[in-house]
């Protein structure tokens, strides 16, 4: 998988519900790992941002929560 295919999850998940959308390009890019480094905090990053965009409030993943988060 690469940034087109990102792409294209992205566009074929346009009318699915915000946070159905939001966490499948979230684990896309996990899936894509583009980094040697930090894709775990640009995914996080990514999946805020789509939430913020379609206007839910962002999600804050606190140190104590991160262990449940990998676990997801």
């Amino acid at each position: 998988m690469d940034y087109k295919s990102l792409k294209e999850v992205a566009n074929k998940c346009k009318d699915l519900h915000q946070i159905v959308k939001a966490t499948l390009l979230h684990g896309e890019f996990v899936k894509i790992h583009p980094f040697v480094d930090g894709d775990g905090r640009t995914a996080r990053i990514l999946l805020k941002i789509s939430l913020m965009k379609d206007g839910l409030v962002r999600i804050i993943i606190t140190k104590d929560q991160r262990l449940f988060y990998y676990e997801g």
